[in-house]
């Protein structure tokens, strides 16, 4: 029997949920299968608790037992929120998604049959027709250059890292990483970090062409409640804690030392031009 739990962690997401949710449900009663949806509120300060609630009274009166809430007490990060809603999953096979993506018709049903062989840790679904490629370039891990792939392509293909956005993993080869680590917090390489755990434990990272999502970037919370000095800052940051607790290899550690190094010389460097002004 397939069976999947869709783990959903929201913050301040309310007008994404009562968008995409309704979809998510009709794909759901199309799906031949179990299934279970949990949603993760992170202390959201909008009206998405108000909305959770209601919506849970709703299916109750309906019978329906598929949908779970947990409602964190402070905000702790997308990474601990995934993690606890990971936890009370009642499948195998979870499923990541994001508030500002909608899942399409037989999605899972190209995504759960993988799950089959031993050695399949996560499957992304497709959502721009690229694959997540990682290469350690100047000393630090480079992920911002995906691999573009045919449209005509239908067969799954290895991939480095999966979007923690809309992917399936594992449950149980989750649990035996730790899940994601909250290092990362608040957002960006968590997924990254997951992903070469799996690898390195020889578990397969897959990316699955006909399971289709669309990724609504422009309702992105992040961008919308952060600035973009700051998600640039996140992001260096995390692409520096990667390299220092994931990389063991002498050289790579050697060259990343001398570049490392460098980029703080320019930083001081212009610093001091500023200042001479």
């Amino acid at each position: 029997m397939r069976a999947v739990s869709i783990v959903i962690p929201n913050w301040n997401g309310e007008k994404q949920l009562k968008k995409n949710l309704p979809l998510l449900f009709n794909v759901l009663r199309k799906f031949r299968g179990e299934s279970e949806v949990i949603i993760i509120d992170d202390a959201s300060t909008d009206k998405s608790r108000e909305f959770l609630r209601k919506l849970k009274k709703e299916k109750e009166k309906t019978g329906s037992r598929n949908l779970k809430i947990i409602f964190n007490d402070y905000n702790v990060g997308f990474a601990e929120s995934v993690n606890r809603g990971v936890a009370k999953a009642q499948y195998n096979i979870v499923f990541l998604l994001n508030t500002d993506v909608e899942v399409k018709e037989d999605c899972f049903d190209y995504l759960l049959p993988h799950f089959e062989k031993q050695d399949v840790f996560a499957v992304g679904a497709n959502a721009d027709w690229t694959l997540g490629i990682g290469r350690f370039v100047n000393g630090y891990l480079n992920i911002s250059s995906p691999r573009k792939v045919s449209k005509k392509t239908r067969t799954p293909q290895k991939s480095f890292w999966v979007s923690g956005g809309h992917s399936a993993f594992d449950r149980q080869k989750w649990l035996a990483l730790g899940g994601i680590d909250t290092l990362y917090a608040p957002f960006y390489f968590e997924e990254t970090d997951l992903c070469y755990r799996a690898w390195k434990r020889g578990w397969q990272v897959l990316w699955e062409p006909r399971a289709r999502v669309l990724h609504k970037h422009e309702e992105s919370v992040i961008r919308k409640y952060f600035s973009p000095n700051y998600i640039s800052f996140i992001a260096q940051r995390n692409q520096l804690i990667f390299v220092w607790k994931n990389i063991a290899d002498k050289r790579m550690l050697r060259e990343h030392k001398k570049n490392f190094l460098r980029r703080i010389a320019i930083q001081l460097s212009l610093r001091h031009q500023f200042h001479s002004f």
